[in-house]
């Protein structure tokens, strides 16, 4: 669960440091956005999908037992192809984002 937290703040950051650093040539900081926007997209059933199935198993398995893999629904024939093609979209977001740096 710390982890599913973890990786929520992490995407929640990313996201905002993307926004920041997006102002720059108009057509790249909209064509990063459109796909920053598609990657979210592609992987929300997977990440809903993982969600719900770990929330599922805490409220009905015994305190004795331990928890599902956080990643299983990432390994299901169905989502795997869409996790990977968000992932790819996220990743290709941020390189098409216009980094500059500040000078002091």
């Amino acid at each position: 669960m710390a982890g599913g937290v973890a990786d929520l703040v992490a995407g929640w950051l990313l996201g905002v440091r993307v926004a920041e650093r997006s102002r720059g040539a108009r057509a790249r900081q909209v064509l990063a956005r459109v796909i920053g926007v598609l990657g979210l997209v592609l992987l929300l059933p997977t990440t809903v999908a993982t969600t719900a199935e770990v929330l599922y198993a805490r409220s009905t398995m015994p305190a004795t037992e331990p928890p599902p893999a956080i990643w299983g629904a990432y390994t299901y024939v169905a989502l795997r192809p869409l996790a990977l093609l968000g992932m790819t979209c996220l990743l290709l977001a941020v390189a098409l984002t216009p980094w500059r740096r500040r000078i002091r």
